[in-house]
């Protein structure tokens, strides 16, 4: 839909009023931002997306935040929570690079971290799941619920799910962490879990991702897309749930039935990290890399390589990329948003810019 009624062109104005319309538009289109291009333009049309690239590494730290390997990553505004082997989780200010407050509840190594509404949750080898204020990091549950490791947590506004080494994905109250309810649908270790409108995904050593209702676990799907290789991380978010694993591939698939809608093989080893905003998906590997690729087309916007030892985990945000390694680091990068504003002009998409 046009964002005026009246279908301008150049043959109706002068260049000065040609111009002065694009700058309305342009106005206009700051304050409205379309992933998908409209199906039906008409002449005169406008619409904008955002284009996010690679601006500048931020800091990298090692040795300084944790005394060992960086396996899980999480990002909320302006501050990053990470989970390491040295048995902590701590919160720290991505600005200045400040550590804003740390915990040790854990008695084993610390695998990953997320933070929703103001409850950070954490899993680790001991077999618990802690949640705590992200505020000041004090506690306020625990659940012992997993025979195995805790190999993932995800947190919602309703809900900490966890995945573990004993094969189940489990849901649990993020007020008090009481079951909701478990399910085994994985025949091995669940690597990963995730959540969005609705829909728990989560990924296995068994080679499988499958998708389960959030309200009461029931499965949905599954799919072997990766061809019985490891899966490590599992993505879920636009109606689309990314995966990658053993082989080093990256796949898209449908989340509404577990459809292959693309794949690419960009790492040369293990993909243990998948992460998206604002429609790209960034990757790590055992490579040592991050890549960044459009969700739409799968084409890749950049390529990083300022990593060390192999990559463990990433998130992602509209501002930041931030990376949990081998070697006790903690990489920031930070990214540049803008509008990449079109029309529609003699049958085509013109950029404006």
């Amino acid at each position: 839909m046009p964002w005026d009624s009246e279908k301008t062109t150049d043959s109706d104005l002068t260049a000065p009023e040609w111009n002065s319309h694009v700058a309305d538009q342009k106005s206009r289109a700051k304050h409205y931002i379309q992933n998908t291009e409209p199906s039906s333009p008409s002449e005169g049309d406008f619409w904008s997306n955002l284009a996010i690239t690679y601006d500048t590494l931020v800091w990298n730290n090692t040795d300084g935040i944790h005394s060992g390997d960086v396996y899980g990553v999480g990002i909320s505004g302006t501050t990053v929570y990470t989970a390491s082997r040295d048995k902590t989780v701590v919160a720290t200010d991505i600005e200045t690079q400040t550590e804003l407050w740390s915990h040790s509840l854990h008695s084993d190594w610390t695998n990953t971290v997320s933070e929703s509404g103001g409850v950070v949750s954490s899993g680790a080898d001991d077999s618990t799941v802690f949640a705590v204020n992200a505020s000041d990091g004090s506690k306020i549950w625990e659940h012992t619920l997993h025979s195995g490791a805790v190999e993932s947590v995800y947190t919602t506004s309703e809900s900490v799910y966890s995945a573990s080494g004993d094969g189940s994905v489990i849901s649990a109250s993020v007020n008090d962490g009481t079951q909701n309810w478990r399910h085994t649908h994985h025949t091995d270790t669940v690597n990963m879990v995730h959540e969005a409108n609705g829909t728990v995904v989560s990924c296995a050593s068994d080679g499988t991702v499958i998708a389960a209702d959030a309200a009461d676990g029931s499965k949905l799907w599954s799919h072997s897309l990766h061809s019985g290789g490891v899966i490590y991380s599992v993505h879920i978010s636009d109606g689309v749930v990314y995966s990658g694993g053993s082989g080093g591939t990256v796949i898209a698939a449908n989340a509404s039935d577990g459809s292959e809608i693309w794949r690419h093989l960009i790492h040369t080893d293990s993909v243990y990290g998948v992460s998206s905003s604002d429609g790209i998906v960034y990757s790590g590997a055992f490579d040592n890399t991050i890549v960044a690729f459009s969700a739409d087309s799968q084409s890749q916007v950049w390529q990083k390589e300022p990593y060390s030892d192999a990559v463990y985990d990433v998130d992602a945000t509209t501002n930041y990329v931030c990376v949990g390694y081998n070697g006790n680091t903690l990489s920031v990068s930070s990214l540049k948003s803008s509008l990449n504003l079109k029309s529609y002009y003699n049958g085509s998409w013109v950029s404006i810019q």
